[in-house]
């Protein structure tokens, strides 16, 4: 993607963002050369699914368990039926191996099915920069290079 060795700085991350009406579609390089990509909705929102019921304000989601300790602590979280109807909302305190702990303001069960969505208070590059990076998204980015492009407009058309 880029020869960074005629640059007299040390390596360091590259994004590629372009930021869609739908999705904001991320490609980085590392600093080692290795190539990464993810796909995120533009409003940065997550969506999931719960597999299990949630218990004592915990729940768990085996899509994320690969992200770091503490990724999405202090992210929004909601809760919505099968037809999408909000049911609850919350923070998540903790997050670790997969597992959220949130806020629960009410003794409610959250049932298998129920979906959740996380709502991080960023936009959607910052969002994927964090996720390729394995980054909690508390934490500052490292210096890196961004190119930052829109399909917003081209679309409208």
């Amino acid at each position: 993607m880029t020869d960074r060795k005629h640059l007299n700085a040390a390596p360091r991350w590259a994004f590629w963002v372009d930021v869609g009406g739908t999705f904001t579609d991320c490609l980085a390089e590392s600093p080692d050369g290795t190539q990464h990509f993810t796909k995120v909705l533009s409003s940065a929102t997550t969506k999931g699914v719960l597999v299990e019921p949630a218990k004592r304000g915990r729940f768990q989601d085996r899509d994320h368990k690969g992200r770091r300790f503490g990724f999405w602590n202090g992210v929004g979280v909601r809760f919505l039926t099968a037809s999408g109807d909000p049911i609850g909302q919350s923070v998540v305190t903790h997050f670790e191996g997969g597992e959220f702990t949130y806020a629960a303001r009410d003794a409610q069960m959250l049932v298998a099915g129920t979906r959740y969505e996380l709502q991080p208070k960023i936009s959607a590059p910052l969002l994927a920069m964090h996720c390729l990076m394995n980054l909690p998204l508390n934490d500052a980015l490292p210096d890196c290079d961004l190119h930052l492009g829109t399909t917003r407009g081209t679309n409208a058309l």
